[in-house]
């Protein structure tokens, strides 16, 4: 719904013409992750910051479940613009999963939803909070 309300979903299902060739990674919360969030912080988001907690939940490549257990660096995500929005990946998530940290929240992989190059998309237990947001 996210996706939808900030016009993201309608750019996400194009993907042909979007900037990245390098395919798209993108981590999904449930719906039970957003409703872990302290109540009225999404409504409390102006626009502008809806479609930056989106955007930041994409990265500009695809990459498999496996490869991004085994990435040392940080994640620059597509909300990148002038600003220091990233995302750090560790194979230490349960049962030897794989952990996404933003220095404010973290989150686990909890399932693969797509994995079909030029989309992966992971399911999070938990919402990435940016920074720069929260």
């Amino acid at each position: 719904k996210l996706m939808q309300d900030t016009g993201t979903l309608a750019a996400a299902e194009d993907i042909e013409h979007q900037p990245f060739t390098s395919g798209v990674t993108v981590f999904a919360p449930t719906d039970s992750a957003f409703q872990n969030l302290p109540s009225g912080s999404l409504a409390a988001l102006t626009q502008s910051q809806r479609q930056l907690l989106v955007r930041y939940h994409l990265l500009p490549s695809f990459f498999t479940f496996g490869s991004l257990r085994t990435l040392k660096a940080p994640l620059t995500t597509l909300a990148t613009s002038n600003r220091n929005f990233e995302v750090n990946a560790s194979g230490e998530g349960p049962s030897g999963g794989l952990a996404i940290a933003t220095g404010v929240s973290t989150a686990n992989v909890i399932a693969t939803l797509l994995e079909d190059d030029p989309v992966g998309m992971y399911a999070l237990d938990a919402v990435l909070l940016p920074p720069e947001i929260f």
